[in-house]
Order: C-alpha cells, then structure tokens, then sequence
C-alpha cells in the first residue's frame, strides 16, 4: 500500500505525509559516540576495549568519534539496516567497526609508538 522505501528524503520543515504511510526519522547532525569505561560518556557498562600492539602487547583503550548519516544516501541506509534507527545502527554496527578499525590500525604500531608523542597514528 505505500510502496516501498522511496529514494528520495523528506527535508526539514512540515510535510503532509498520508497516514497509510511510515515515515522513520534520521539525524543528520553529527552525533558523538563513545567507547568508554567512563559512565559519564552516556554507557552505564565499560565499553572500552582491548587493542593489540605490534610488538605483542594489549591495551586498553577508550575511544571517541563523530559519524553522520549522509542525507543522501538514507534511502540505501534504511534498506541495509532493515529500518533500524540511528542509536540502533551506532550500537550494532558503528561501534563494531570503529573496534575492527582501532584494532587493524594499533598492531602495525609498537606500544612506545601508541603512547609516545607522535601526533597522528
């Protein structure tokens, strides 16, 4: 009866939308995200995590980022994530690759390199 998932978004402001019709809302701000053992950050659990060092060691990290959905590319979002919401995909999907991504990037770098005075990594 509605269609499917229509390619193009709805902008800010007022719309008549039918009421036959659902209609999922996306941020488009930037939102920040945390993994932190840190219960102020918006976790009560200790989100942080082990990464592993080039020369064999773990650490523990806490980690922040900043994401945005592209309001362009909602339509496809929606469709891949199964009409999840945004705090669902950040906690299911984001926050997984933001992981995976610390732990590829941390074991090419030795200990000294992660902790030292190097201003990129």
């Amino acid at each position: 009866m509605n269609g499917g998932v229509k390619d193009k978004t709805l902008g800010q402001g007022w719309h008549l939308i039918s009421p036959f019709k659902k209609v999922v809302e996306y941020s488009v701000a930037t939102e920040q995200a945390f993994l932190s053992k840190d219960k102020k950050e918006g976790s009560p659990d200790d989100d942080s995590f082990l990464i592993p060092s080039k020369d064999g060691k773990t650490l523990n990290v806490d980690l922040e980022f900043a994401y945005h959905f592209d309001n362009e590319q909602l339509p496809q979002t929606f469709t891949r994530f199964k009409g999840q919401k945004g705090k669902e995909i950040e906690q299911t999907f984001i926050k997984g690759k933001m992981k995976a991504y610390a732990t590829e990037v941390s074991s090419k770098f030795s200990v000294l390199d992660i902790y030292g005075e190097k201003e990129v990594i």
